[in-house]
């Protein structure tokens, strides 16, 4: 349908992901990449939330790395729109 709006949504990480942080490696080098997409645009500002905390800016079409710590994560993106989508994760 023309004119019709795709919503933000978090394509990554998935909602109810697992994550395992690994043993021995280091921990700087682990990370989860936070992606969001609204359908074809590519020039909107997104702000990252953690746990309702403020995490990072980052333009829509940019990948941002979070190092996770163990636990239950709820992560959060808005863009400038006000637009917002929302998954949880479990880091073990």
């Amino acid at each position: 349908i023309i004119g019709r709006q795709e919503p933000l949504k978090i394509i990554s990480p998935r909602d109810a992901g697992r994550f395992a942080i690994l043993k021995g490696a280091a921990r700087e080098t682990q990370a989860i990449a936070l992606k969001a997409r609204k359908g074809n645009l590519q020039n909107v500002k997104i702000y990252w939330f953690i746990d309702n905390e403020f995490f990072k800016e980052s333009a829509i079409n940019q990948d941002t790395l979070w190092k996770p710590v163990p636990g239950r994560h709820s992560i959060t993106c808005t863009d400038e729109f006000g637009n917002s989508s929302s998954v949880n994760v479990t880091v073990e």
